[in-house]
Order: structure tokens, then sequence, then C-alpha cells
């Protein structure tokens, strides 16, 4: 039986909920954003990438790349692109809330990811999440309906294209996506599923 970790309690969920709902972001830009520690597994040259692709049609838009550890290729890749006035480097930060809430979009580039914690806590402001189908990102997800699940960068490109092109579609996945967390990943929610394992193995002895 999979029992998923619990990311925050009901009340919680409700007070994150009114957070996102009545603290617009400062930016007017269209923000992306990629949280976690610098990594080359974590993909942040990927999102670089697809997210340059974008920049001549949409000039208006942002990506935020959030994480401690070693960025200098990452900054190399940016200058390389001509996009450094775009994407900006907040390294480590205590409160990562604090980037879901500066963003429109936050992004899931891992091809490996196991309970993808960034994924569930964006989800719980209302955020919709595009990462790789694969682990436990495409158990999280659900495609179209909290958030877009890609295979290769074509079609990350695509999904990215997609949410700028219908960013109320982006506040309606994120919507769903605050509901399908607070109902799946609440610490209730977990407590209630490890007590009924306890139960069922004290029955089968």
């Amino acid at each position: 039986k999979v029992v998923y970790n619990g990311v925050a309690s009901i009340v919680e969920y409700d007070r994150l909920y009114k957070l996102a709902c009545c603290n617009p972001k400062i930016s007017n830009s269209f923000t992306f954003s990629i949280v976690g520690k610098i990594h080359p597994n974590k993909g942040q040259d990927i999102a670089i990438k697809a997210f340059s692709s974008l920049v001549d049609d949409f000039p208006n838009i942002k990506l935020l790349i959030v994480g401690g550890g070693d960025d200098s290729y990452l900054r190399s890749l940016v200058v390389k692109l001509n996009i450094s006035g775009k994407v900006e480097f907040w390294g480590y930060i205590d409160d990562p809330y604090k980037a879901y809430l500066a963003s429109d979009v936050v992004l899931m580039c891992s091809k490996s990811e196991g309970m993808g914690r960034v994924t569930v806590e964006a989800m719980s402001v209302c955020r919709p999440v595009v990462g790789y189908n694969h682990a436990g990102t495409s158990e999280i997800i659900k495609h179209e309906h909290t958030g877009l699940l890609y295979k290769d960068e074509k079609e990350f490109k695509i999904h990215l294209r997609k949410l700028l092109e219908n960013p109320s579609w982006a506040k309606e996945l994120g919507e769903n996506a605050w509901c399908i967390a607070r109902n799946k990943y609440s610490v209730e929610k977990y407590s209630r599923c490890v007590y009924e394992v306890l139960l069922s193995v004290t029955k089968d002895a």
C-alpha cells in the first residue's frame, strides 16, 4: 500500500489558499520557477533552454532559479542564450513559498523524482506544475487537470506556450491542484492511512 507524505494540515492548506488568493504577485510578468538544489539531475538547464525559446514571442516573462549549489554553468548558459534580463537566480532561501507565490507556474524537470514535495507545496498555493512524466511526479500531477506532464523537451516547450497563451487556464489548473493536494496530501490523510495499515497488520496476525 502506498502512503503519501502529508505536506500540511487541513488548516494550513486553508491558510495557504487564502494567502495565495489575497496576495497578488508583485511582478506583472508571467513567471515560471524551478525550485530545488542546483544539480544536473534536477534539470534546471532544460528549464532555461525551454524558457529561452519563448522570450521572443512573450517578452513579458520571467524565470526564477531557486536553490543552493554551484550555478556557474547555468549562469553561463543564460548569458549564452542572451536572456540575462529574464532569469533571476535566488540561490537558497529558507522559505520556498516565497518563490511559489512569486510564480504563475512551477516547473519540475527532475527525471527521477520520488515523492515530490516541491510539487505538492506548489499545488498547496494554487500553482500548477509542469513536470517530467515519470516516477513520483507522474503520480502527483493529473495531466490537464492539476498541471501538465511532458516526455521530451519539445513537448515541454509546447506546454509552457499553452500556459502563456491561456493564463486563465493556468489559474484553473492551480485551483484544481490545491483541491487535490488538500484532499490527498494532508497530514490528516497521511496519519489515517498509516493507522489503517497498522490495523490491517494486527488483523492478519
